[in-house]
């Protein structure tokens, strides 16, 4: 028994294909974003010991 005569024209793959583009693109937006911050927090954390290095345990152990 079907609920309505243009049941069989409604294009379900194109919603379901549609939606699992749209995850993935989101998925690859979220990934790339984590990436570059990742990047930039490392540098910013290479820099940042470059500048003034933090005191390790011998240096720590010794005065």
């Amino acid at each position: 028994m079907r609920t309505s005569p243009h049941f069989d024209e409604f294009p379900f793959w194109k919603v379901v294909f549609s939606v699992a583009l749209g995850v993935l693109l989101a998925n690859a937006v979220m990934w790339g974003a984590a990436a570059i911050m990742a990047r930039v927090a490392l540098q910013q954390a290479a820099e940042d010991a470059a500048s003034s290095p933090a005191p390790t345990w011998l240096t720590l152990r010794m005065s």
